[in-house]
């Protein structure tokens, strides 16, 4: 069965950003259920990456809801996004993600490097590292690498036009309406094309 997670943000009293050296389970979010079958019970686990010379753009790209600033720190569903690639590499789990942008993929990838070295994450952006990809990819819509993965964790404003080669996909739904709009929408396209819809919460 072909399964896609949900996660639900909370709105936040101070837009509290989330900078590459502060990824601690005290910035992810509260997480609410956006449909009533299955709910889940996930947990927060981490792994950093070692420093790396930082020679990427600076540029910003992607989810822009709240949370979001122009000084290099993530917001809050490209932080968790990162949480769960890691989560998931330890599982064993190939993983995808899906960047709306080169840009925003930059960024993961600074965040990711900025890991420290006792809790590598082994990851490269698409068309880099070895023949086959690490086991955390970063992709765009212009370049994604061909080799099999397990999950895909979007951070696109629409499904992704590849989504029916994975069986498990994480999505999120952003706390302002108008991308709470978008992932009403992806909602509906993942349901047409097959997937199981469910959700997972967070400790707070």
């Amino acid at each position: 069965m072909k399964n896609v997670t949900f996660y639900l943000f909370e709105p936040i009293e101070q837009k509290k950003l989330i900078g590459r050296d502060q990824l601690t389970k005290a910035n992810i979010p509260t997480v609410l259920e956006v449909a009533a079958r299955r709910p889940g019970g996930e947990t927060d686990e981490r792994r950093q990456l070692p420093d790396k010379a930082n020679t990427r753009s600076q540029q910003r790209g992607g989810f822009k809801g709240e949370g979001y600033n122009a000084n290099n720190e993530l917001n809050r569903y490209e932080a968790l996004a990162c949480e769960l690639a890691a989560k998931y590499w330890r599982l064993g789990k190939r993983v995808l993600i899906a960047c709306e942008s080169l840009q925003q993929a930059e960024r993961l990838d600074e965040a990711l490097w900025q890991r420290s070295p006792e809790q590598f994450v082994p990851h490269n952006l698409a068309g880099e590292g070895p023949k086959q990809g690490a086991p955390i990819e970063l992709a765009w819509p212009e370049r994604r690498g061909n080799s099999p993965r397990h999950l895909l964790i979007n951070l696109l404003p629409q499904i992704a036009d590849f989504v029916t080669v994975f069986q498990e996909v994480i999505d999120f739904v952003p706390y302002e309406e108008h991308l709470k709009q978008l992932a009403r929408e992806r909602y509906k396209s993942y349901r047409r094309v097959g997937f199981h819809l469910s959700t997972a919460t967070l400790p707070t």
